[in-house]
């Protein structure tokens, strides 16, 4: 697991449950990080000699998935937490992130002229 995530205590780490949440995950062999907002509902915490890797449970607020999913610390370079007033701000945030260019647009065809794919 990466080096680069979050060292939570449970105190800090209990907190989080109920709460919405906008995350940054990143992983060792992929460049980028990937931004997501999250319901925590849950929490597995470290346990020595028993399981080494603490997560959350969490489920995405557009995903109709019956079970929640592992969201380990070691994947979280950034946390916070999205409170009722603060939706605006975490909005903003997301429009400034870089977002990879996917679909370059086409000028539309004048009158008479037509694009092929």
């Amino acid at each position: 697991m990466s080096k680069r995530g979050i060292t939570l205590d449970a105190a800090t780490a209990i907190g989080f449950i109920g709460q919405t949440v906008l995350i940054e995950q990143t992983w060792d062999d992929y460049a980028d990080s990937i931004w997501s907002l999250f319901h925590i509902v849950g929490l597995m915490l470290p346990l020595d000699g028993v399981y080494s890797h603490g997560c959350f449970m969490v489920v995405c607020p557009t995903d109709e998935a019956p079970y929640p999913e592992e969201l380990f610390f070691a994947h979280i370079r950034t946390l916070k937490a999205v409170r009722t007033r603060d939706r605006h701000a975490a909005g903003k945030l997301l429009e400034r992130l870089p977002l990879p260019q996917l679909i370059q647009a086409q000028a539309a065809p004048s009158q008479g002229e037509r694009h092929h794919v």
